[in-house]
C-alpha cells in the first residue's frame, strides 16, 4: 500500500559518486532533493501521494525544500521528527534544557560528575555560539541523552549492526562518506554555514501542507521546543504535535508513552 524512498545527500550516509560541487551551498542540496521527487514521479506517476519525512538534519532539508517555489504542490504532507530548522535557536533551547536537567540530576545524586561537566560548559557559554562551540554543545547533548534515566531505548548495538547488515547498504560508500577528507571538508563547511543561521526560519509561514511534528521529550540534540517554533510559524491548517515522553533523539528506537 505504500513505500519508503530513502535519500542520502551528497557526502552523507551511503551516497555514492563524486561530490561534483566545488563549494557547499544549500541551493545545490535542495536541487538534488527536487530531482529525487521528479524521479519518483517519473517512475511511479505524477499522481502519487508523496509525504516528506525529515529527521534531525532532515528537519532543515524538508522545510527548505517546501518553501522553495511551488514545491509544495508535489507533496501531500510533511512529517518532522526531532528536526533542526535553526541552529542558533537550537543552541538557545539546548543550553536551557541541559541546565535545567543537570540541576535535577545533580540534586538527585545521579551521574553527578557528568552532569556537572555539562552544566559548567553551558554556564560558560555566551550566545551566539561559534561553530566550534556548537559542535561541542552537540557532543554534550549526546552525552546528556546517554545518561538521562527517563529514556527507554530498545535498540541494542547488536540489533543496530544486524539491521545495518540486513539493509545491504554499500559499506564502502558509507566508509567513504565518513573517512574521505573531501567529504569531511565539504560537510564541515556546510555545517559552518548552517551554524551561522539561515533565512529559513523567516520563510516558515510559507508552508501550508499538513504537518505532523514528532519529538522526544528528552532530546537535547534537537530540543522539542524547536517543534513548537515550527508549529507557531507555519501556516498549515492541519498541524499536530506528538511528544514521546521516554525518548531522546530517536523515538523510533524507544519504548514510549505519549
Amino acid at each position: 500500500d505504500f513505500a519508503v524512498a530513502c535519500w542520502d545527500q551528497r557526502s552523507g550516509g551511503a551516497s555514492q559518486g563524486n561530490l561534483n560541487l566545488p563549494e557547499p551551498k544549500y541551493e545545490d542540496i535542495i536541487r538534488d532533493f527536487e530531482k529525487v521527487v521528479t524521479l519518483l514521479q517519473y517512475r511511479y506517476g505524477k499522481d502519487i501521494s508523496l509525504f516528506v519525512y525529515g529527521h534531525s538534519w532532515g528537519g532543515f532539508l524538508a522545510p527548505a525544500y517546501l518553501v522553495k517555489g511551488d514545491n509544495q504542490k508535489n507533496v501531500k504532507g510533511w512529517i518532522q521528527s526531532n528536526g533542526n530548522h535553526d541552529i542558533p535557536l537550537l543552541n538557545t533551547y539546548c543550553i536551557e534544557m541541559m541546565k535545567d536537567k543537570s540541576a535535577v540530576e545533580i540534586a538527585a545524586n545521579r551521574n553527578v560528575a557528568a552532569w556537572t561537566e555539562i552544566r559548567d560548559y553551558c554556564n560558560g557559554l555566551s550566545l551566539p555560539l561559534s561553530t566550534a562551540q556548537t559542535l561541542q554543545l552537540n557532543i554534550y547533548a549526546f552525552k546528556a541523552i546517554s545518561i538521562t534515566p527517563e529514556i527507554k531505548d530498545t535498540s541494542t548495538l547488536s540489533e543496530a549492526l544486524g539491521a545495518f547488515i540486513a539493509s545491504d547498504l554499500p559499506i564502502t560508500a558509507v566508509a567513504n562518506s565518513i573517512l574521505n577528507p573531501l567529504s569531511r571538508s565539504y560537510n564541515i563547511k556546510l555545517y559552518d554555514l548552517f551554524a551561522q543561521g539561515t533565512d529559513l526560519r523567516s520563510k516558515m509561514p510559507l508552508i501550508t501542507v499538513p504537518c505532523l511534528l514528532l519529538a522526544g521529550k528528552w532530546d537535547f540534540i534537537c530540543p522539542p521546543k524547536l517543534g513548537d517554533d515550527v508549529a507557531a510559524k507555519i501556516s498549515s491548517t492541519y498541524k499536530k504535535t506528538v511528544v514521546y515522553n521516554n525518548s531522546g533523539h530517536s523515538p523510533m528506537s524507544s519504548v514510549d508513552q505519549q
